[in-house]
């Protein structure tokens, strides 16, 4: 038995697709068991006397979440789903282009590999609480080599403290203006991470990613629609539950 946890589901395709394989969606299971005893008294041709005992088990299942493996069996029967798990990981596959033209636009497939996900918001999030950590603990001296970075800075150009960037109050807020400046500590600082988030935005739209790597070389990259049925949880909760590697 496979027990599974659904990250995201586009549950109204599901019911859609398994509405048009099975000529309808059930939504629950009712099963029936009914026992009789029959004792019978009396010569058959005269009058007969019955007594008899009998009971009656109802069971009503809702479908709920069976209704997505009901979907993939019923897919594989018809040969309407392929399993590609194989086919991603050879990379001569993706140079040829063997795998494109196999699989037209709209194929459903199932691909299986290491992945990993990814939140833009969620790296900003973390890099901002990371600058104010550096911000705050080096106002209160418990950094000194912040501390003389800053002093140092500050006899340059004049000034002791970094503040976070602001915006005008009528300019658009990006992500990365959460992420305070601060001095350089292990070779990162307030401008490497704004710079980093702004790269992120480039090469991934604001939202939860699942990124999956079958072979060296190749990123298969899915964006979770927002708003569905099993992709309610926040970002931070997401990521100390299944890790940010």
């Amino acid at each position: 038995m496979i027990l599974r946890e659904f990250l995201y589901v586009d549950t109204d395709k599901v019911r859609a697709m398994l509405a048009q394989i099975d000529g309808g969606v059930a939504e629950e299971s009712r099963e029936t068991e009914r026992k009789e005893k029959r004792t019978t008294v009396g010569p058959r041709v005269a009058g007969q006397y019955f007594q008899g005992s009998g009971s009656e088990t109802y069971t009503n299942k809702s479908l709920g979440d069976a209704l997505f493996p009901m979907l993939e069996q019923a897919l594989e029967s018809e040969s309407l789903l392929r399993d590609i798990s194989e086919e991603v990981r050879d990379p001569e596959q993706w140079s040829s282009g063997e795998l494109k033209g196999r699989l037209p636009v709209g194929s459903l497939v199932r691909v299986t590999a290491m992945g990993s996900l990814f939140d833009t918001r969620y790296a900003t999030s973390a890099f901002s609480a990371f600058g104010s950590v550096m911000v705050g603990l080096n106002d209160m001296g418990h950094l000194s080599v912040l501390k003389q970075a800053s002093q140092s800075k500050g006899k340059q150009g004049g000034q002791q403290r970094h503040t976070p960037k602001q915006k005008p109050a009528d300019g658009p807020v990006t992500l990365e203006d959460s992420i305070p400046d601060f001095p350089d500590i292990g070779g990162a600082d307030g401008r490497m991470l704004r710079a980093f988030v702004r790269i992120s935005k480039g090469v991934f739209a604001p939202g939860l990613h699942v990124n999956l790597t079958p072979t060296k070389g190749v990123l298969i990259n899915s964006r979770l629609q927002e708003g569905r049925q099993y992709l309610d949880s926040e970002a931070d909760i997401l990521f100390a539950r299944y890790g940010t590697e």
